[in-house]
């Protein structure tokens, strides 16, 4: 270098070495910071990571440093990775917590001389975390059985507590058995008797032991759906409200006559469809039982049997009135709320031939002219079984050289007739008296079977008398007439009775005519 006013300068050449200090003149900047919401569901567990931030500062040697300007404790921010965590358990359902959040983040530098801030924006999300939950968990009902369909037993008051649809929309599903379901429906929320009516008379409710047991299933329309489950019980105590009921109310029942004691004559046939089923009394009550009583009636089977011995020709038929009570039909015994149904039994007795023919009177003795030809006497004959279409009647007896018949017209007892003209035909000068006896079987059971057939027999009598009565020659011997007097007994032919022979005798031209059977 040169002074001035002096000769030329003189240089030199040297370095010169500057030393700049930093100085914390810049802001940290942040890098990235999500623009978007963040979305957070509100069960993820204490600690869950939302988002990292990450930022930078210039100045050199300087750090950076995170923070919320506003404490939020749903959140937790790492002051020096700028982790964004959750901190606090987040539930929708909670009104003390936010449903989003805008969160301010500070950035600052080491002495805090310089900082950035942005902000964060979490947005909580609805999960389907709660079930449906409603005022009662169980209800226990007793309804009467004859409750009407339709009747409203139960309305469920249920909630869900979720904040947003579909998480909080609720159904109702009746969950039972095949039994049950057909006994009540379910609509919304509101339980009721039907399709079909409550019925405590049934085997299969019986060993439900008189209770319907009843599940509702609650759920929401989440995904997945929560659901509770609510319980009912409904109880139907039993109760006698059907009468008994027979196969008709009146009976017919037919017994023969010369049954034993203790016959069975005939059962009635009633039942009833209360609980316990047909638990039934029979009583008789009232009818024409005959004097004594000819029947008795055992009270649990509701048989009729015979008492004493019967006699249709004395009485042929029996009106009976029965009555048939319900028993033990209640849950708790009330003779007053018992049941009853009567019947009409008729008992018709069958005939049995155990009654042979009469005639009245026994025996029969008449006179008539030798010259009487066709009927002169009619038989009075009747039989208490039989009527007198069924009775038969024939000469088995002292109808020598068969003068004598019986005639009939329709069913009425015959008439004896004879043959021909004694005078003329049969005993030509007929010059005394002749005395005939007949036998007429009487047999009942016409057309019927032969072992069982009953006889009778009544004898008859014919005194014959010549028109005119010659007087006898000194040459005539004079006959005696004999007659062997028949008896009332049995025949012996298939009834098992014997009939007398009758011979008679007359005197003619001095000789004697001897007539046999």
């Amino acid at each position: 270098m040169r002074s001035r006013g002096r000769g030329p300068a003189e240089s030199c050449v040297g370095t010169v070495t500057l030393h700049i200090q930093d100085v914390n003149d810049e802001s940290p900047l942040l890098t990235y910071s999500p623009d978007a919401p963040l979305y957070v569901h509100e069960n993820v567990p204490l600690g869950t990571k939302l988002t990292t931030l990450t930022a930078t500062d210039r100045d050199a040697d300087d750090s950076v440093r995170y923070e919320f300007v506003e404490t939020h404790k749903e959140f937790f921010i790492n002051e020096d990775s700028g982790e964004v965590t959750v901190a606090y358990p987040l539930d929708y359902e909670d009104v003390g917590i936010p449903k989003s959040w805008v969160l301010c983040v500070r950035v600052y530098d080491n002495q805090r001389a310089h900082s950035t801030t942005g902000t964060l924006t979490v947005i909580l999300q609805d999960v389907n975390d709660n079930s449906p939950r409603c005022s009662r968990d169980i209800y226990t009902i007793e309804l009467a059985e004859n409750t009407p369909v339709g009747t409203l037993l139960i309305s469920l008051a249920c909630t869900d507590t979720d904040g947003t649809s579909p998480n909080s929309n609720i159904t109702y599903h009746l969950i039972a058995d095949p039994f049950s379901n057909e006994t009540f429906s379910l609509t919304n929320n509101e339980l009721k008797v039907g399709p079909k009516h409550l019925d405590s008379d049934s085997a299969v409710f019986v060993g439900m032991h008189f209770k319907y047991t009843l599940f509702v299933k609650v759920s929401d329309e989440g995904s997945p759906a929560l659901s509770t489950i609510v319980t009912v019980i409904v109880r139907v105590p039993r109760m006698n409200e059907l009468d008994p009921v027979g196969t008709t109310s009146a009976f017919t029942f037919t017994i023969p006559e010369n049954s034993p004691a203790d016959t069975l004559v005939g059962q009635l046939t009633f039942s009833d469809a209360d609980w316990p089923f047909n638990s039934l009394k029979y009583t008789i009550v009232g009818g024409r039982l005959g004097t004594p009583p000819r029947f008795y009636m055992e009270p649990d089977t509701g048989m009729i049997k015979l008492l004493g011995s019967l006699d249709r020709e004395a009485e042929s038929q029996y009106k009976i009135v029965v009555r048939v009570t319900d028993v033990g039909n209640d849950a708790y015994p009330d003779p007053l709320r018992q049941r009853s149904a009567t019947a009409q039994v008729t008992v018709n007795v069958l005939n049995v031939n155990d009654e042979p023919p009469t005639c009245h009177p026994p025996h029969l003795e008449t006179r008539i002219y030798s010259t009487v030809k066709g009927p002169f006497i009619q038989l009075n004959c009747s039989d208490r079984d039989s009527p007198q279409g069924q009775l038969s009647y024939s000469i088995v007896g002292g109808n020598t050289h068969n003068h004598f018949t019986l005639q009939r017209l329709g069913v009425d007892p015959p008439s004896l007739a004879t043959r021909q003209h004694f005078q003329y035909d049969g005993f030509q000068g007929i010059q005394a008296p002749v005395t005939v006896q007949l036998l007429v079987e009487v047999t009942d059971e016409l057309g019927g079977s032969k072992a069982h057939q009953l006889s009778a027999t009544s004898t008859i009598t014919v005194h014959v008398v010549p028109w005119t009565t010659p007087h006898p020659t000194s040459s005539t011997k004079t006959a005696s007439t004999t007659v062997l007097t028949g008896t009332n007994t049995p025949p012996t032919r298939d009834a098992q009775c014997s009939h007398t022979v009758c011979i008679v005798s007359f005197p003619r031209r001095d000789k004697t005519l001897t007539l046999a059977p």
